[in-house]
């Protein structure tokens, strides 16, 4: 995906989002419509949909960069929402400094050989197993 964004007046955007397995794909560019002032983007998120549970998801070799926030927003790369998912693999980066999240986990979550880079907040919430690297 690349450039993707909001529609105008709404105030988050996904560029992927699954109930289910995510594995191997490209976000580069998530931006808000020009009309809203605090806008929150995020690359992939991996989860539960309304009142369906996820279960055993695998969050795997993504490349996500360019997810701009504005305002009071706040970015996040990857969010997980869904009991014993593995995320592993997957490259994380902003060009800058950036106030959100590189890989959220609303659950606890098992991350693996992953780069978090130039975000305010690495990993909050989630279980670092190994080989990861948040700068």
């Amino acid at each position: 995906m690349i450039n993707t964004g909001g529609a105008p007046g709404s105030d988050r955007a996904s560029a992927i989002v699954v109930l289910g397995d995510a594995i191997d794909n490209v976000v580069d560019g998530v931006a808000g419509a020009a009309d809203v002032s605090d806008f929150s983007p995020e690359g992939i998120y991996s989860g539960g949909v309304g009142n369906i549970e996820g279960v055993g998801f695998l969050v795997q070799g993504h490349r996500v960069r360019n997810v701009v926030p504005t305002g009071t927003g706040i970015a996040r790369g990857i969010t997980t929402a869904a009991t014993r998912v593995s995320v592993r693999g997957n490259s994380v980066v902003q060009p800058t400094t950036t106030n959100g999240q590189g890989i959220f986990c609303s659950i606890s979550r098992i991350l693996r050989d992953y780069d978090v880079m130039s975000y305010t907040s690495g990993i909050p919430s989630c279980a670092d197993a190994s080989n990861n690297v948040v700068f």
